[in-house]
């Protein structure tokens, strides 16, 4: 047990009170004889000691009142372990359940769950709006989850009691298309039914439709011909459902240039790269050529040398062949993120983390005050220099050997950046989320008008003002809903929902939670006061 308001506890202090009280009362009391009365003494012995009896359970009665009246000014309070209910508060939780949403519903359901704390899977404050993302809900120290029907397999609840929503309509979702050598659309059935939908594919250059049957949740691929031309357009479910926001992808498809790379090394040498810029499955728009020796340079937009000690040319990536092995791991601490590579590029905190175990001391070739470091590791050494324009040396070489990098998710994106980089080819970005900062390269400063079509019949336009950077003049903004937006005589781009699981950054831990019980020793002193009233009466 423990006090909120421990000073009162001095009042206990006062606790002999009563007994003083009682024996200054005996002291006072003086015995006078008369021989008339001497036959009621055996008469009035009996009742004596009842009398002793009860002023003996008075005095207890009056000192516990008090006792217990101190302890409930002191405000006792126990501890009890507070119960945490996981709401999932993504986008799809949007979906209608009637006139109401499945979210509307969840909140409803939280007043059942009494003296149990309610958290977001956002983290945001409690109630929410809709959030365009979905959420993978924490499981761990949780004891309820309120989600939608199908949302979590059971082997992820452990001992969580998971409350499901169920919809009574339908819903489906397009969760993501990819440009390879099909255009395809990964589109998810969120119920228990195998389900049969038409799928249509738009855009200026032609519209076709395809029926897909999916079955209960699972995701099936809408497979449509690849365009050879630059477009913009959208793929959709025709059906509506209780939840439309994600039954349409837009996108804008603008082609690689085609580049000609020479990889001057041994195979073994250039084994991650050329599968890294031109893998053998796909069409893609970079040749690679291996040589043992530099032919013909100026056949090739860009040219790769195994061998920090080669000579510098434009258009080149220098990497150690044989680099010193490192005691323990590095990772890229310093990354100039203003630089083509790396603007833009989403994902540098991964790219922070990845570990590194040999690098070359690039301080020995080549003169460092005079080159811009783009990257050190995070012992300070030099990871990734630029000695001249469009020229980048790595102190460490593409094998399994140096690390994490080539088996990293990381590695293809980021090696195709380098390349359309040193070959001096522009590195943008046309297809952006709901709530992602936009950012883009513009002549002049003055103002530029942005048009979004949400569909054939739906225009907005915006008034968008660029700012002067220390590396050119830039417009900025925050799209908030999904279309195709359009910047004339500047770029297209698309924004969609995210429809990826996103981990929590909720931490979650029971904690203790403070009860007040005076109300329980108020009580009990009122008690204690009317039983000491029946007794002093009774006699």
């Amino acid at each position: 047990m423990n006090f909120l308001s421990p000073l009162f506890l001095f009042g206990l202090l006062a606790l002999p009170i009563p007994f003083l009280i009682h024996l200054w009362h005996r002291h006072r009391l003086k015995q006078i004889w008369f021989p008339s009365i001497s036959l009621l003494k055996s008469a009035e012995h009996g009742q004596r000691s009842l009398r002793k009896l009860k002023d003996i359970i008075l005095l207890v009665l009056r000192t516990l009142a008090i006792f217990f009246l101190i302890l409930g000014f002191a405000n006792p309070s126990i501890f009890r372990k507070q119960q945490i209910a996981i709401l999932d508060d993504s986008w799809d939780m949007q979906a209608l359940d009637g006139a109401r949403t499945l979210f509307e519903r969840a909140i409803k359901t939280t007043d059942k769950l009494k003296d149990t704390k309610i958290l977001l899977a956002s983290g945001e404050s409690y109630p929410s709006k809709c959030k365009y993302q979905k959420f993978s809900l924490p499981t761990k120290n949780v004891d309820y989850i309120i989600t939608k029907v199908g949302k979590l397999p059971d082997t992820l609840i452990g001992k969580a009691k998971l409350i499901e929503l169920t919809g009574k309509k339908d819903n489906f979702s397009i969760d993501s298309i990819a440009f390879k050598s099909s255009f395809l659309a990964f589109v998810t059935n969120h119920t228990g039914q195998e389900r049969q939908k038409l799928i249509t594919f738009n855009s200026q250059l032609t519209t076709l439709s395809l029926q897909l049957t999916i079955p209960p949740y699972s995701t099936s691929t809408a497979i449509f011909p690849m365009f050879s031309e630059a477009c913009a357009g959208s793929v959709k479910i025709e059906e509506q459902d209780a939840l439309s926001l994600d039954n349409t992808r837009y996108f804008v498809y603008v082609p690689s240039p085609k580049l000609k790379v020479l990889l001057v090394g041994n195979s073994k040498d250039t084994y991650f790269l050329k599968n890294a810029l031109s893998p053998s499955e796909t069409n893609s728009r970079i040749n690679i050529k291996i040589s043992q020796k530099l032919i013909a340079p100026s056949q090739y937009d860009v040219i790769t040398f195994f061998n920090s000690q080669q000579k510098f040319s434009t258009k080149t990536l220098s990497l150690p062949a044989n680099s010193q092995k490192i005691a323990g791991f590095l990772t890229l601490d310093k990354i100039l993120e203003s630089h083509p590579i790396f603007s833009g590029f989403k994902h540098l905190s991964e790219l922070k983390k990845v570990k590194f175990t040999q690098r070359e001391n690039v301080e020995a070739t080549l003169t460092i005050a005079q080159s811009k470091i783009i990257a050190r590791f995070s012992d300070g050494t030099p990871a990734i220099i630029e000695p001249a324009p469009q020229t980048l040396v790595f102190s460490f070489p593409l094998s399994r050997e140096a690390g994490d990098f080539v088996l990293s998710p990381l590695f293809v994106p980021l090696m195709h950046r380098t390349a359309y980089y040193l070959a001096g080819k522009p590195i943008e970005q046309y297809n952006f989320l709901v709530g992602e900062p936009v950012r883009f390269k513009v002549p002049k400063s003055k103002s530029y008008k942005c048009i979004k079509t949400t569909n054939e019949f739906s225009i907005q336009t915006k008034t968008l003002t660029p700012k002067v950077e220390s590396d050119g003049i830039y417009i900025r903004f925050t799209p908030m809903s999904p279309g195709v937006y359009e910047i004339p005589e500047i770029t297209k781009f698309a924004v969609n929902l995210s429809n990826s699981l996103v981990s929590s950054s909720l931490e979650l831990k029971h904690q203790r939670e403070q009860i007040s019980i005076k109300k329980w020793f108020f009580i009990f002193v009122l008690l204690l006061l009317i039983a000491e009233l029946i007794i002093r009466r009774m006699y």
